[in-house]
């Protein structure tokens, strides 16, 4: 026998034995499989194809999209029941229950209509139905109530989806982005059930950053419930942050807040104890029509002198010419009443401005206005540009103890009769300037102060015209007379200095805001022209030093109505 034919055949018969068993593997056809097809036709209602609509099936096999003619088909699934699903975000969603027979191929036609009919059933979170409600969407079709079945029915709409939004006492809720289903052919109810909502409320006095007077607050709020309708008095509690509880009810009036800045919350609750809170801030300040010296945080008061210049001679002989630009008083803060001085200040062709800043730091009882301290800052700069560091400054403050009394009875000061004081400040200050650099220093002296009390005189202002009383106030060489009106304060103040009278009036002022009425009328500021020489006031000392400074605010203070 020849070993090498045999071998050959061996290896032939090995190839087309194992090509033989390959073929054998092979897939059948689905009719051997009993394999079956979903074929899909998506049109609407005028039977134009609807492309771009994406089908699935549960279980799930394969997803589709149909083409341009609006098919699509699923091929070779095992036949079985399956649910089928057609949905495109502007058509509703189609399911489609089928049963599929072997070897079959199962034809399913979607037809979108242009408009429906729409049922929209309401519930509660219970499973209750819930009669007049108001029902409308988003984009607008329009609005329809249900009825006793708890159904409201929106016919002839457009087909898309909706956001619906259910309304009951002002109240509403918003369903979004609520697709419409088609099961079976059948146009489902769009089903809606109400989770229990917690009230809507509002404040609608006072208004929110409102400013007004301690006294007499009224406060408004207006509500509803989804469930339970226009909510009752006892449904609104209100809180300040400052003062605590205020009161119940939809509408309260309290009868005294505190100074400040409040924080007010108004707390409305409705039957399922649901809570919504609404705050506002309110910022209360104290002003009086009868006192003498009102001080309403907020308010200003803006003066001017008859003469707003005068000369300072320095120890080296050089003069320096000092123009008011600008004098400013007002309530910036609770209990702290500020002045402001602003003046441009020649001297050998070099220009120079100055500001000098003092506020003082009020305590009242029923009768009285103290000043418990006083902080003092000057700054001057060469040249106009405050935005650029000072060349010198200096700050100074005074405690004063017991408390300075500035003004007793000040709701009716006509009465009262002269009166002395005498109290110990405590005096720190501190220096810097750019030559001499830095110092502080402390100091504690006596301050005796006469106040006397005068008749009542008549002053005209462009205001118009003014019953003042007269108050005349003296430290040691320094005179300083006040003409004060009730509601109103300072109207017209005199600085008696080396016996040269500088008086400065009132010309602006907003306290006409406080007493919601027209004390003032505003006016155009309305510039003096200088009746009288501007004086000189020669310095022992040089004002680029700290006792020269130290003199400068001492002078500068008697000038402010304070």
């Amino acid at each position: 026998m020849d070993l090498s034919n045999t071998k050959y055949f061996l290896i032939h018969l090995l190839i087309i034995t194992f090509v033989f068993f390959s073929c054998d593997k092979n897939p059948t056809s689905p009719e051997q499989n009993k394999l079956s097809s979903i074929s899909i036709l998506v049109i609407d209602e005028l039977g134009n194809p609807l492309k771009g609509v994406q089908v699935i099936t549960f279980p799930g096999t394969v997803q589709q999209i149909t083409n341009q003619d609006g098919q699509t088909i699923i091929q070779d699934i095992p036949a079985g029941k399956y649910q089928v699903v057609v949905s495109r975000a502007d058509i509703p969603i189609f399911y489609r229950d089928v049963i599929l027979r072997e070897n079959k191929t199962q034809n399913l036609t979607f037809i979108v209509a242009n408009e429906v009919t729409i049922n929209i059933v309401v519930r509660d979170i219970f499973g209750n139905l819930m009669q007049d409600i108001e029902v409308s969407t988003s984009p607008h079709t329009s609005k329809v109530i249900t009825n006793e079945n708890g159904v409201a029915v929106l016919e002839n709409v457009p087909v898309r989806r909706y956001t619906f939004i259910v309304e009951r006492s002002n109240a509403s809720v918003y369903i979004p982005n609520k697709s419409l289903i088609v099961r079976n052919g059948e146009l489902m109810d769009i089903e809606i059930e109400i989770d229990s909502q917690p009230p809507f409320i509002k404040i609608i006095e006072p208004p929110n950053h409102q400013y007004q007077n301690i006294f007499d607050i009224h406060f408004v709020a207006d509500g509803y419930d989804f469930e339970d309708g226009v909510l009752p008095f006892e449904a609104f509690t209100w809180y300040s942050d400052i003062d605590g509880e205020l009161g119940t009810g939809r509408e309260i009036t309290v009868d005294r807040l505190s100074i400040g800045h409040h924080k007010i919350t108004l707390a409305g609750i409705d039957s399922e104890q649901n809570i919504t809170e609404r705050f506002i801030k309110l910022n209360l300040y104290y002003y009086e029509e009868q006192s003498y010296f009102p001080l309403p945080w907020g308010g200003y008061w803006n003066y001017q002198y008859q003469t707003p210049e005068f000369s300072i001679i320095g120890v080296d002989g050089n003069t320096e010419d000092w123009t008011l630009s600008d004098l400013k008083v007002s309530m910036e803060d609770i209990n702290t009443r500020n002045c402001l001085l602003e003046y441009t200040i020649v001297s050998k062709n070099i220009t120079k401005h100055c500001q000098y800043y003092v506020v003082d730091h009020f305590e009242t009882d029923t009768q009285n206005i103290y000043v418990a301290k006083t902080t003092e800052n000057l700054k001057i700069w060469y040249g106009k540009n405050t935005d650029d560091k000072p060349s010198n400054q200096m700050n100074i403050e005074t405690v004063y103890n017991p408390r300075y009394l500035l003004i007793g009875n000040h709701m009716d000061i006509s009465t009262e009769s002269s009166y002395e004081t005498t109290v110990t400040a405590d005096i720190s200050w501190y220096f810097e300037e750019v030559h001499y650099g830095s110092k502080s220093y402390w100091e504690t002296i006596d301050i005796n102060t006469f106040i006397d009390i005068g008749g009542i005189e008549t002053i005209e202002t462009d205001f118009g015209t003014y019953d003042t009383v007269i108050l005349t106030i003296s430290q040691g060489e320094t005179i300083r007379t006040w003409w004060m009106a009730k509601g109103l304060g300072i109207v017209q103040l005199d600085y008696n200095t080396i016996e040269s009278p500088q008086l400065a009036v009132l010309y602006d002022t907003n306290i006409s805001d406080f007493q919601g009425g027209n004390l003032l009328q505003k006016h155009s500021a309305h510039l003096f022209k200088s009746s009288k020489p501007a004086f000189s006031k020669a310095f022992e000392t040089s004002l680029n030093t700290p006792e020269g400074n130290l003199e400068l605010c001492r002078f500068l203070r008697n000038l402010c109505p304070r």
